[in-house]
């Protein structure tokens, strides 16, 4: 409507995952991309005052998604997964971008400024990196050791492992051996309550991985 032109859309229900494509189909395509800047300008030279005293004359900077270009890089056939330690769309490294799986080809897509130089090409991941990736994706409960490197397994084994705790107001108090008046146990909050509970109780806390929970302000 804008140009006074007609663009057939026949191929747009053809097969797409047929390889090579048609010469009908890569026209096509290539024509649906190249029209879209030709109607922008269209739209605000031939129907500019309309639209551009709708948004204030900032309609590009309203709409800064049509100042912006998507480079696609084709990186490598999915079946060749023999090549990475991890799955294939996090095995590189995208400046202004990410890596997936389309057509059963590993896909990178960059989005940047237009006119700003293009981002660095990606760069696939040292093998240990992927690897420490791969590991980081297996739940926690299946993991093992034989998966990752000497070098995290060092690591690993420091990891805290996260005690249970006991609240205060839930354990009762050893009564018959409590404190004498003026007896001195203390002077924190901990020394006075780990006398009133015992030590023997104290003890089996460490023993099953618990821990006390109480305010300690």
């Amino acid at each position: 409507v804008l140009l006074g032109l007609s663009l057939d859309k026949k191929e747009q229900c053809s097969d797409w995952e047929q390889r090579p494509l048609t010469e009908s189909q890569l026209s096509y395509a290539l024509l649906d991309a190249a029209i879209l800047p030709i109607l922008l300008r269209s739209i605000l030279i031939d129907f500019g005052s309309g639209i551009t005293d709708k948004f204030e004359r900032y309609f590009l900077h309203k709409h800064p998604h049509l100042l912006t270009t998507t480079k696609l890089t084709c990186l490598r056939a999915f079946d060749d997964v023999d090549q990475y330690a991890c799955p294939p769309q996090l095995a590189y490294r995208v400046p202004y971008g990410s890596c997936k799986v389309h057509l059963q080809h590993v896909m990178a897509r960059q989005i940047f400024m237009t006119g700003n130089e293009d981002p660095n090409p990606p760069e696939m991941l040292p093998l240990e990196t992927q690897q420490k990736i791969a590991f980081s994706r297996i739940p926690r409960a299946q993991r093992k050791f034989s998966d990752i490197s000497a070098a995290n397994k060092s690591a690993f084994s420091k990891r805290k492992i996260k005690k249970k705790t006991v609240k205060l107001h839930t354990v009762s108090a050893d009564l018959e051996d409590l404190p004498k008046p003026g007896q001195i146990i203390g002077y924190t909050k901990d020394s006075c309550i780990y006398e009133v509970l015992g030590q023997e109780f104290i003890n089996s806390l460490s023993a099953n991985s618990t821990r006390l929970g109480f305010n300690r302000r």
